[in-house]
């Protein structure tokens, strides 16, 4: 008999002592927060349990009204924490954390996600110091829950070529995000990781997905289904797509993006509104940014079309 979904998700295995000093030399973990302590909390309390507290973790509270990151992380060995007096959003704050990482590689986690299975992160990075076209690693999330079979679950190819990256849990060649320009501030909220994914197929290098190191994202109450969300999901998409998509593919990428959140706005039959306004919004930022556009090649798009397809035919399962 199948186990039920774990609840809640608490990682059990832990590295090799060897693996963990390889890793300490190697990476930093970057977290943002604002306002969820409990949220971060359980994150941190994760990574202990994990054994993980030696690695540098860099913490950004992105202005709480209270100040608790120092009590919140004081099980950590090495961790730098910065507080914001008024908040300035999460592109702004994981840049700020890119320019405080001192390591090869970032590790970026929500306040509100870790580490469900990691024994295939120091082949992750070894994958990375051997193969210096990959600019980001996506780690495989997991939502709603996994099974003892799934955590047993192994991939015969763990690596896989992917047009795209969750904020919630990747990992980031600082120099190459550097090199980039790091995400776009006027995003502001949400689509950033799609914006530079895309930065980083027309500068030749990619974005790949390892299969063996697994996130779970609890999600935290409020985070999603808001005005703020449907406003800023709506906006950036057209936003990105105007700045990046070639010819003819501009148009049918911009036109199913409008249909497609209206559609959602209308059957979920609520921020109709917000949504109507973030597109305008994202056309309007468009024609202030116009001279920002640098729309891939025919090339590029065309590669990184024939990935999505793939991404589409649900290679990891």
């Amino acid at each position: 008999m199948e186990s039920s979904i774990i609840q809640p998700l608490i990682p059990t295995i832990t590295l090799p002592s060897s693996s963990l000093e390889f890793l300490i030399g190697k990476v930093t973990i970057g977290i943002t927060t604002r306002n969820r302590w409990a949220e971060l909390e359980e994150t941190i309390d994760q990574l202990i349990r994990l054994g993980l507290q030696a690695i540098k973790v860099i913490v950004i509270d992105d202005g709480s009204t209270e100040a608790k990151a120092q009590e919140v992380c004081r099980g950590l060995k090495h961790c730098h924490i910065e507080r914001e007096e008024y908040p300035l959003g999460l592109v702004v704050e994981r840049n700020r954390i890119a320019t405080l990482c001192d390591t090869e590689y970032l590790i970026s986690l929500d306040d509100d996600a870790c580490f469900l299975r990691i024994e295939g992160l120091v082949d992750a990075v070894r994958r990375c110091d051997e193969d210096p076209s990959i600019a980001v690693l996506a780690f495989l999330i997991t939502m709603t829950g996994a099974t003892e079979k799934d955590l047993a679950k192994q991939y015969q190819g763990c690596f896989y070529d992917t047009t795209q990256f969750i904020g919630c849990g990747h990992m980031l060649r600082v120099a190459t995000f550097r090199q980039l320009g790091g995400y776009r501030g006027y995003l502001y909220y949400m689509c950033e990781e799609r914006e530079f994914a895309l930065r980083v197929y027309s500068c030749g290098q990619r974005v790949v997905l390892c299969a063996n190191v697994w996130v779970h994202h609890r999600h935290a109450p409020g985070d999603r289904g808001s005005r703020v969300h449907a406003f800023y999901a709506a906006r950036n998409t057209i936003l990105i797509w105007l700045l990046y998509m070639p010819g003819l593919a501009l148009t049918r990428r911009v036109a199913r993006a409008i249909l497609g959140h209206v559609y959602i706005s209308v059957r979920r039959r609520q921020y109709f509104i917000c949504t109507v306004a973030g597109i305008l919004s994202g056309v309007t930022e468009f024609v202030l940014r116009k001279s920002d556009r640098t729309p891939m090649s025919i090339d590029t798009y065309n590669r990184w079309l024939a990935v999505r397809a793939v991404e589409l035919s649900g290679v990891v399962k």
